[in-house]
């Protein structure tokens, strides 16, 4: 090896020159670094061919990901699959007024299954927003003027440099109109308002597009009374709803032909008690939801009056049938067993004939009529043929202060037999010796001995229409 200093050659493996000591390895050295530089330059440059790739691809992917489109189909198939929660998180409220929840994304989902068409509509004006949200010429959903719907809207950046988009609810208001006071007003079984009274009216909201149930409610002590109502918010050009609700309502008086009527509501026993004076029983619906009747306790049972339905501001109970169809029939049959009885102690000329179903009173007038028989017609007989009462008066009774005894008094219509003399007659059949004779007879409840007496038979012109009528025959 020869030193490129002093020229000096030697062949022993050394790195400098015994000579002059100029290194003698230099050149091996120099070769070893132009490779690692070149190693370097080759890192840098594939380094920067996969960070271009990777931009390239992450600006591909964000490019394909954040689109208008892509939002559309996310909200398509979330209404196709009926998947609430993914419908939640795809809806974005216009403003801070509204939010987007599980209970009215739910609603909206349902509304847009049962209404296809609707749901139809929507695709397709998001589709037609497309083009002009992506120029950026409409920013917010609230610019188109349509209420109850969706928008597509641009709104930011995703990943910093891709534009966001979204689907934003433009919701709507509900302005209800109640003119009676004290109705409670509830919007999807929620509660928002007690009505005032005339010319109430309250915008409640915002909502979400699709049906809405609207309720209006009375209640008081005795009953609740609602109706209930379904309203469209849909596409609409005006931000609020107007509907006008009617359940009306009024202070309601109540009176009974017999005082002392306890009042039923609803077929409930309340403790109201009414009588012959109006009594206010306070505010209820009149639209015929409301049934009153009346029942009234007499010693020999209870009477009840026919059902009202509250259709105004009075109800008048004038019709409580004392006696039920059963006791009816009885008392008539009764009747027809003492003029029986009668009739043959007055033939006989024996009051003792008269055993039962008489007060002492009508057995001292059989004593006498037999005396004044005696005197005038001694060969009197008689016998009863037809009975025709008068079924209407047995739909009122009174109550006798002086005999402290409930009383009714039975329009009769008698025919008998009376071929030797007759008693009088209104009509008769002369041939056949057959006389009628209109009456009335007083009938009176003995509440110690628990049955009806006849207390008097007495001379009573009137008529019995057919219509009124109950006949019996004897023979």
């Amino acid at each position: 090896m020869k030193c490129k200093n002093c020229g000096y050659k030697t062949n022993q493996n050394k790195n400098f020159c015994p000579e002059c000591g100029n290194p003698l390895s230099e050149p091996t050295k120099k070769v070893g670094k132009n490779k690692t530089n070149s190693k370097k330059l080759l890192a840098i440059i594939c380094s920067t061919i996969i960070l271009i790739a990777a931009i390239i691809s992450f600006f591909l992917v964000g490019n394909s990901k954040f689109t208008p489109e892509k939002e559309i189909q996310a909200f398509e198939t979330a209404v196709n699959e009926k998947d609430v929660d993914a419908l939640k998180g795809i809806l974005h409220p216009v403003n801070d007024s509204f939010n987007v929840t599980e209970e009215n994304a739910s609603q909206f989902l349902e509304y847009l299954a049962n209404h296809p068409k609707k749901h139809e509509t929507l695709i397709n004006r998001l589709n037609e927003q497309v083009e002009t949200v992506s120029s950026g010429t409409m920013a917010k959903a609230s610019l188109n003027n349509t209420y109850a719907t969706v928008n597509i809207v641009k709104d930011g950046k995703k990943w910093m440099f891709f534009d966001d988009y979204k689907i934003v609810v433009s919701p709507m208001h509900l302005d209800l109109y109640m003119d009676t006071e004290g109705i409670d007003l509830y919007v999807d079984d929620e509660k928002v308002g007690t009505s005032s009274g005339e010319g109430y009216h309250k915008e409640f909201g915002p909502y979400m597009p699709g049906m809405h149930k609207v309720t209006a409610t009375f209640e008081n002590s005795y009953i609740s009374s609602s109706i209930d109502e379904e309203v469209e918010l849909f596409n609409s050009n005006d931000s609020t709803l107007i509907h006008t609700l009617e359940l009306d309502a009024t202070e309601v008086e109540v009176s009974s032909i017999y005082d002392d009527s306890t009042l039923y509501i609803n077929g409930e026993k309340t403790d109201i008690t009414v009588g012959s004076d109006k009594t206010s029983i306070g505010m209820f619906p009149t639209n015929e939801s409301v049934s009153l009747y009346a029942e009234k306790e007499f010693p020999w049972g209870t009477a009840k009056s026919e059902e009202h339905y509250i259709n105004g501001d009075y109800v008048q109970f004038d019709t409580i049938y004392p006696l039920s169809e059963q006791n009816e029939e009885a008392l008539f049959k009764q009747l027809n067993d003492i003029l029986i009885q009668y009739r043959q102690a007055l033939s006989k000329k024996d009051a003792s004939l008269l055993k039962t179903g008489a007060t002492k009173k009508l057995k001292e007038q059989l004593a006498d009529r037999i005396k004044e028989i005696k005197a005038k017609e001694p060969k009197y007989t008689g016998e009863l043929l037809k009975a025709v009462y008068n079924k209407k008066s047995l739909l009122h009774t009174e109550y006798d202060k002086q005999l402290n005894q409930y009383i009714f008094q039975i329009n009769a219509v008698l025919t008998y037999h009376e071929p030797n003399g007759d008693l009088g007659w209104l009509s008769r059949d002369e041939d056949k010796k057959n006389y009628t004779r209109t009456r009335k007879l007083t009938v009176i409840y003995d509440e110690k001995e628990k049955k009806w007496l006849l207390d008097k038979d007495e001379l009573f012109y009137h008529s019995i229409m057919d219509d009124e009528a109950i006949e019996f025959q004897f023979n």
